[in-house]
């Protein structure tokens, strides 16, 4: 149920969210590193999991009731009318992947940004200020150059994702168009794509475990009201957990991008009130200073 192209968006600070301070200061002279990356990823999606249930309840479900009506509909009708309701749930299944992914990239974007003084806007506010065709069309872009690349042995696809995942990111923070999103995620991408491509093989795990356990739910014939529960709460937790590594990614490539090109150290500094050297320095110039001129004039 859950394409590749379920993409998410952060800034500078992505991961930096309240319990996971010390993970992130642990992986900061190394960006890419793989198990700090998963790590943060799964800390900012852990600490908005409360976030997620508007998704699941009021798109997720709606969008699988839709589609077990059209797989009814489909198998009562002639061959014109199956071709139709193709294409249409083909178009409705981008339409609903690119606004489930949206949802999330953008609830994880601002609170990565933002940390704990992140105020959460309410779905209808969110879907508003989305770029919802741009993201479309780049899912379908993305999913269908996927998915030939997986029919040609598998790790083409798995190439492929690696070096598009970011364009949704991309659309949604910068507020580009779909040509500029595909060529700044490759740009992004370019001198890391090993270490890219291991947290984009491992953002589609989530997706490959929700459809596997989707199928055996299926195998078991259950009521129809039970598959659209347990298919909407998988499809919701693999869409945000896909995002959650995505806007780790994107943080680490925007930092380690700007810093190729300003020659910037990509390193955080430290924080002024986090440890005793930044304490120690107004002391040296505001505390000893004064003290040490009447002695000296003794």
């Amino acid at each position: 149920m859950v394409t590749p192209a379920a993409g998410a968006a952060a800034g500078n600070t992505a991961g930096n969210t309240p319990g996971n301070t010390a993970d992130t200061t642990a992986g900061a002279d190394r960006p890419l590193a793989y198990l700090p990356a998963v790590r943060r990823a799964w800390r900012l999606w852990r600490a908005h999991l409360a976030a997620f249930v508007p998704i699941a309840v009021a798109i997720v479900a709606p969008l699988l009731i839709l589609a077990e009506l059209l797989d009814e509909w489909v198998g009562t009708s002639t061959a014109t009318a199956v071709a139709i309701a193709s294409v249409f749930g083909v178009a409705a299944a981008a339409f609903g992947e690119a606004l489930c992914a949206g949802i999330a990239e953008d609830i994880l974007h601002h609170g990565a940004a933002e940390g704990p003084r992140h105020e959460r806007l309410s779905l209808w506010a969110t879907v508003r200020r989305l770029p919802v065709i741009r993201l479309t069309v780049l899912a379908v872009i993305i999913g269908v150059s996927v998915a030939i690349g997986v029919l040609l042995l598998l790790l083409p696809g798995l190439a492929v994702f690696a070096w598009l995942s970011l364009a949704c990111t991309v659309a949604l923070v910068e507020g580009r168009g779909v040509r500029d999103s595909l060529r700044a995620s490759v740009s992004l991408v370019r001198g890391h794509f090993w270490k890219v491509a291991a947290l984009t093989t491992t953002a589609l795990v989530p997706s490959a475990i929700a459809d596997q356990v989707a199928e055996a739910l299926h195998g078991a014939h259950p009521p129809m009201w039970i598959e659209i529960v347990v298919d909407a709460i998988l499809d919701t937790i693999a869409i945000s957990l896909t995002a959650a590594i995505i806007v780790v990614l994107y943080g680490a490539l925007s930092v380690l991008h700007r810093a190729a090109h300003t020659g910037a150290d990509p390193r955080p500094g430290p924080e002024p009130t986090a440890g005793p050297e930044s304490t120690a320095g107004p002391e040296s110039t505001a505390g000893p200073e004064p003290t040490a001129g009447p002695a000296a004039g003794r």
